[in-house]
């Protein structure tokens, strides 16, 4: 599965390459869309890929890939509880519309210098 992951990894680069965050970070994301653990892989080297990023980026990363998607667990969690695939993806994207909204803000302060 993972060069079926890595080719999804790549929706993200544009978004990353817009905070100016290493394209690197993307698998890391799509894994923590699985499992919020999956955050783990930018600690890979012995964080030797989180050392050369700032705190804003840090920060940012760590804020996009814990809060774009629930993870899957969660999302399998609420169709089986509601019962309807369609409430729970309309809940997934409200939820990544609001994260990536929340990372233009956040890069819009600090370009203005907030």
């Amino acid at each position: 599965m993972t060069p079926l992951l890595k080719t999804i990894s790549f929706v993200f680069y544009p978004i990353l390459h817009l905070l100016n965050i290493p394209t690197e970070a993307s698998l890391g994301i799509v894994f923590a869309m699985i499992r919020k653990d999956g955050m783990l892989l930018f600690n890979q080297g012995s964080g030797q890929f989180l050392h050369q990023l700032s705190s804003f980026q840090l920060f940012t990363l760590v804020f996009l890939a814990s809060t774009f998607s629930s993870c899957m667990v969660t999302i399998t969690a609420i169709i089986r509880q509601m019962g309807c695939w369609k409430t729970a993806l309309s809940i997934v994207v409200k939820q990544m519309i609001t994260s990536i909204l929340c990372i233009c803000l956040f890069a819009v302060l600090i370009c203005i210098g907030l």
